[in-house]
């Protein structure tokens, strides 16, 4: 017997009751519209993956309140276009990276604090949230994007005022608040993995 597709905004209500993978859920079935309707807006897939990230994140950030009377299809529409303006505003001129901006050699990170963690989007998202908005867009422009600190410093107007030294020492310190968050995250499941490979669940 064929189980219940659930709605969206059943799924947000056993999000908030306590159930955590409602919220994964609610990302995979929205994940690939978001990223075509947010392409659309900003021209080009990268920056529509950036886009959505956010958009999750401050869909996540917002649940809480989330008015049921309304279609939560409607609430992550509103989010994910206001995402888009801020990012063609953010752009401004600058459209696209150059091959030139991108690093010959790319320092190599430490094991990434996110790596054990990928597949809860919720658990990313907890872990990102410690960021503020400054220090996501520089983790964002080093970690996903591969840019050099020089072509962070030259070309990305947030940083502008930084200096190649200062946006090291803060990309440092971004990762010690990921890594540490990521830590808290692990904690909460290891637990729960180890029961499992011993092939036994506490009664």
């Amino acid at each position: 017997m064929s189980q219940d597709i659930r709605t969206d905004e059943q799924l947000v209500a056993a999000y908030l009751s306590g159930e955590k993978t409602a919220f994964d859920e609610i990302v995979n079935r929205y994940q690939e519209r978001l990223v075509w309707f947010a392409q659309n807006k900003v021209g080009n897939f990268h920056d529509a993956q950036e886009v959505v990230q956010d958009a999750w994140l401050k869909v996540w950030q917002k649940l809480a309140d989330f008015d049921d009377t309304r279609k939560f299809s409607s609430f992550l529409y509103k989010i994910c276009h206001d995402e888009c303006f801020n990012k063609l505003r953010q752009r401004g001129r600058e459209r696209f990276t150059a091959f030139s901006q991108l690093p010959d050699n790319i320092e190599k990170l430490r094991p990434s604090p996110l790596k054990e963690v990928a597949e809860s989007m919720e658990a990313r998202f907890r872990i990102l949230a410690v960021l503020t908005k400054m220090e996501r867009k520089l983790w964002e422009l080093v970690v996903t994007k591969n840019w050099k600190y020089e072509a962070i410093a030259q070309d990305e107007p947030m940083f502008r005022d930084k200096s190649v030294e200062e946006l090291r020492t803060m990309f440092g310190e971004v990762y010690r608040k990921v890594w540490e968050q990521r830590n808290k995250e692990v904690a909460k499941w290891k637990p729960q993995i180890t029961r499992i490979k011993g092939g036994k669940k506490d009664e």
